[in-house]
């Protein structure tokens, strides 16, 4: 797409800003039963020379099929701790503080 624009960015850069801007990825996978579902979320933790790295926070675990046909499962945690609480630790605030402020809906 940055390609697309008629911009002239290194590859590089345009990894590095895609590191820089996120920090979750939420993952959807359409099942055998033909429901959409999040399947993974993991976080952007930074680059390795080129290459953007992630950690994955939690996972979809099917554990069978229903006689309708429907997925079974479970939403689990991979026992890895979010580095996108520390800044919400840091600052003692919840998690969605910084996004009610950029709002305008900051409430005590």
């Amino acid at each position: 797409m940055v390609g697309m624009s008629g911009g002239a960015m290194s590859e590089s850069l345009v990894r590095q800003t895609i590191a820089r801007s996120l920090e979750l990825i939420v993952q959807l996978s359409r099942g055998t039963d033909g429901k959409r579902r999040v399947s993974s979320i993991s976080e952007i933790t930074g680059m390795e020379g080129s290459v953007i790295t992630l950690q994955e926070i939690f996972r979809f675990e099917q554990s069978g099929v229903a006689e309708d046909g429907q997925i079974l499962g479970e939403f689990r945690a991979t026992g890895v701790r979010p580095r996108v609480l520390e800044g919400s630790l840091v600052w003692r605030r919840p998690a969605g503080h910084r996004a009610r402020i950029r709002s305008g809906v900051d409430t005590p």
